[in-house]
């Protein structure tokens, strides 16, 4: 009985012994290699990445490009009050809608073109920042002036356009007793009025 159990301690330690050094072994084994004796690799993905990178890309279209292509010029003229207590806003809402002009983009006046009602042939804003009116301070507010300016290329014709600016100007500053200047403050004249006129002239004859 004493033999038999010595020898199973002996196997016991064999065994240990041999799973040891088995582990031991791989553990020190080369790596597995493709076939030439050069230890295989795994694929990375950095080439694949580098490709999509040097793949051409369309480029983005310039917005604005043909904006900036087009020459544009305003032509303004200014409608100011008189007294310092400046036009009340009911009045001078109430003329700009008689002369056939709409409240809209910007929260200024326009008059629409006829043939495309989405087109301004000319507009109004308050000379007072920012330039807007506000419908619903009509019985409150007050104007110290009104610019009203059309921009070249007009959507009409530039002159005809003018023409009814200088107008509607000139209606206004009759009924609501005030001042026609130009953009520089200058007294409307005649000779001041035919030479903005002649600019957009000139302006539609060159573009």
């Amino acid at each position: 009985m004493a033999e038999l159990r010595w020898i199973l301690l002996v196997a016991g330690v064999v065994v240990l012994a041999g799973v040891y050094f088995y582990s031991t072994y791989r553990a020190q084994r080369p790596k597995e290699t493709d076939g030439t004796g050069v230890p295989r690799k795994e694929p990375v993905f950095d080439a694949v990445k580098e490709e999509a990178d040097d793949a051409p890309v369309a480029p983005e279209p310039a917005v604005g490009a043909e904006d900036e292509q087009t020459p544009q010029q305003i032509i303004t003229i200014r409608l100011l009050a008189k007294g310092k207590e400046g036009f009340p806003a009911e009045e001078m809402i109430l003329e700009m809608r008689k002369a056939g002009l709409r409240h809209g983009q910007y929260g200024i006046f326009h008059r629409h073109s006829e043939q495309d009602d989405s087109k301004y042939l000319f507009s109004i804003a308050s000379v007072s920042e920012p330039g807007s009116f506000d419908l619903s301070r009509m019985k409150l507010d007050s104007y110290p002036g009104v610019s009203l300016f059309l921009v070249l290329p007009n959507p009409g014709n530039g002159v005809d356009a003018f023409d009814n600016m200088v107008e509607t100007a000139k209606t206004m500053a009759k009924n609501l007793n005030g001042e026609l200047v130009d953009e520089q403050g200058i007294s409307l004249s005649i000779q001041r009025e035919r030479f903005l006129r002649e600019e957009v002239i000139q302006f539609e004859h060159h573009h």
